[in-house]
């Protein structure tokens, strides 16, 4: 774990990423990675989960929150194509500048 800190690390200061921004940064590549990991290994129970998101759901009223419900819809019935972790961790590297 301490040689791969220590790489992710170079990488970014060898691409030119200041070292302030170097040290936020890997923290949130850090997070970012180990919570989508925990979430793809079903960290929480995925049944319990649904269950109560269900119900969230079904208290929910259209008119008041047609955003959260058609995202909710997506995860359901029409999920968009590609893979949601590397669309995060694209985001992230793509807003590392160097300084």
């Amino acid at each position: 774990r301490t040689r791969v800190i220590d790489a992710l690390l170079g990488h970014l200061r060898n691409e030119g990423v200041g070292s302030d921004t170097t040290f936020h940064a890997l923290h949130v590549l850090d997070g970012y990675v180990f919570g989508y990991s925990w979430q793809a290994v079903g960290y929480a129970d995925f049944d319990q989960v649904m269950k109560a998101g269900e119900a969230v759901l079904a208290s929910l009223s259209p008119g008041e929150l047609p955003h959260l419900l058609e995202h909710a819809d997506q995860h359901s019935n029409d999920t968009p194509e590609g893979d949601g972790f590397t669309f995060g961790l694209d985001l992230l590297l793509d807003g590392l500048k160097p300084s």
